[in-house]
């Protein structure tokens, strides 16, 4: 199926490197490190202030993304997305769109 909105992604399509990151305690430290990495194709949109106005209050601001993934998103929620060495994203949420509009969005908070 292809929707008006999935035709725009295509036109945006940046490749960005995806890290899936696993946590566990060690001597009753907490640690995430990165269990495995990849690349993929995504459509990059900066959150808006009117969009910020729809999104739960205080969890994102004007500096964060949202990531478009064509087709049946595989990322999960434990991960961070970075587009440059310097610009770096937590997913803080995944809505799958893929039955109405055959992509996934995923909503990435700044790291700083």
């Amino acid at each position: 199926m292809i929707t008006t909105a999935y035709r725009a992604l295509l036109k945006r399509l940046r490749t960005v490197t995806v890290y899936v990151h696993s946590e566990s305690f060690i001597d009753g430290e907490y640690v995430e490190t990165i269990s495995s990495s990849g690349t993929y194709q995504m459509a990059i949109i900066p959150i808006t202030a009117k969009q910020l106005k729809y999104l739960p209050e205080g969890v994102y601001d004007t500096q964060d993304k949202k990531f478009y993934q064509i087709g049946d998103g595989t990322i999960t929620a434990k991960s961070t997305i970075q587009i440059t060495e310097d610009d770096v994203y937590r997913v803080k949420e995944i809505n799958n769109r893929y039955l109405d509009g055959g992509f996934t969005v995923y909503f990435g908070k700044k790291e700083k």
